[in-house]
């Protein structure tokens, strides 16, 4: 599996992240973006760079208490009109995914989808993800992003 490593100290760098990925990517039908790493690591803040970056007009929060929110996309430079964003932490198991319908959302075509504690979703997810996980390098702030997946 490739991996590529990437270098966080401002927010304009994860926007070159985001343009790196969707050049690479621009052609597929959805995209699934698994989003890991520790508690204020900076997975929301990822989102919220994604989200400007392909339009999104509403502020993008958290949803760790409604688990689910979905933002419509303004920026037509490509074909995805959805960003998905999916927070699983408070998911206890894969029972509590079931009733959720996440699996067909996920994959509706048009659609970006970030998914931050994808652990619990492990059986609902396609096989091509692209995984970003995140971390501080100590004493800094400073953040490594490993990307991988099948396609980046």
């Amino acid at each position: 599996m490739n991996e590529k490593k990437f270098l966080v100290s401002n927010l304009s760098d994860f926007t070159e992240i985001i343009k790196y990925l969707f050049l690479k990517n621009s052609d597929k039908l959805y995209l699934v973006l698994t989003l890991q790493g520790d508690l204020g690591v900076g997975k929301t803040t990822f989102v919220k760079q994604l989200g400007l970056f392909l339009g999104v007009k509403e502020n993008i929060g958290s949803p760790t208490f409604n688990i689910l929110k979905t933002y419509e996309l303004s920026n037509r430079k490509f074909k995805f009109n959805r960003l998905l964003h999916i927070d699983a932490y408070r998911l206890d198991n894969k029972k509590d995914v079931i009733p959720l319908k996440l699996g067909e959302e996920i994959i509706r075509e048009g659609t970006v989808s970030c998914i931050e504690w994808p652990d619990v979703l492990s059986d609902i997810l396609p096989e091509k993800v692209i995984n970003l996980k995140i971390k501080i390098i100590p004493k800094t702030e400073i953040r490594e992003i490993t990307v991988s997946g099948v396609e980046y």
